[in-house]
């Protein structure tokens, strides 16, 4: 009885100090730096479209908790419709209850994974950003993540996106040379840019759908200054260009040859 005893005694102490232990963890890990702990997790956000749940309201203590509790494993590969791997894109994995978000880059093969996958059900997103070249992307259907379960194979195709193409010529019908093409879509904050070949023309790929402001800027402002679609120096008083999984073309810009005197 007094052996029984003594085991029973034993039992809880162990149990008291791995519970102590525990709390002792969660502590220490609610006080480190966000910046050395594993996949960054965003603030939850109202996302609107596609369905997804409206985000709750989540402390910081409560978001690294969820990171702390992740023992899961999502995993697959980002690509454009003709295969090319998407290199850097940001991956986002969201649960669609708490609105947590944790993120990821895809490698130079258009791979990614993220580590510490708490169990639960989530979207996942490829959302671009300012400078890149790929529209925004929903990996199609929701994604169950068990305790400690890896989730591979989720291959995600980017859309290609339209383009705009046109030409920049003086008012003679010359090309104009060393001259930047730049679109602006202000909804969505994507900017592209290219410069003008030498026989006069551009094109402008990767275009998401929206409405853009397309612009040319030359090397030197002094010489050419710049000039919006159509014809005018002031974004107000610009025509807007739509895309609408279209390619447009016949954005023509004509510029006035600079008049040279002795």
């Amino acid at each position: 009885m007094k052996q029984g005893g003594g085991t029973m005694k034993a039992t809880w102490l162990k149990k008291g100090a791995l519970f102590a232990l525990l709390l002792v963890g969660l502590l220490v890990f609610t006080q480190t730096p966000a910046a050395a702990q594993g996949p960054q997790i965003a603030p939850p956000r109202d996302e609107g479209a596609r369905g997804r749940t409206p985000s709750l309201a989540t402390s910081d203590v409560q978001m690294r908790l969820f990171r702390f509790l992740g023992t899961g494993r999502v995993s697959g590969t980002v690509a454009y419709e003709d295969g090319t791997p998407l290199v850097g894109a940001n991956v986002v994995l969201r649960h669609i209850f708490a609105g947590a978000a944790l993120h990821a880059r895809t490698n130079e093969n258009g791979a990614f994974t993220i580590e510490r996958v708490p169990a639960g059900t989530y979207t996942l997103q490829i959302r671009p950003g300012k400078q890149t070249d790929y529209a925004p992307a929903f990996y199609d259907g929701l994604i169950e993540v068990g305790f400690g379960e890896s989730v591979e194979g989720l291959n995600i195709v980017v859309d290609d996106g339209a383009r705009i193409s046109g030409t920049v010529l003086f008012d003679n019908g010359d090309p104009v040379p060393r001259v930047m093409v730049v679109a602006v879509e202000t909804g969505l904050g994507v900017v592209r840019h290219t410069r003008v070949n030498e026989d006069g023309t551009y094109t402008l790929e990767r275009l998401p759908d929206g409405e853009y402001l397309v612009f040319i800027t030359a090397a030197s402002r002094r010489a050419h200054g710049v000039l919006f679609y159509d014809g005018t120096p002031s974004p107000a008083e610009a025509t807007p260009i739509v895309v609408s999984g279209n390619d447009v073309e016949g954005i023509d810009f004509t510029v006035p040859r600079p008049v040279h005197t002795p």
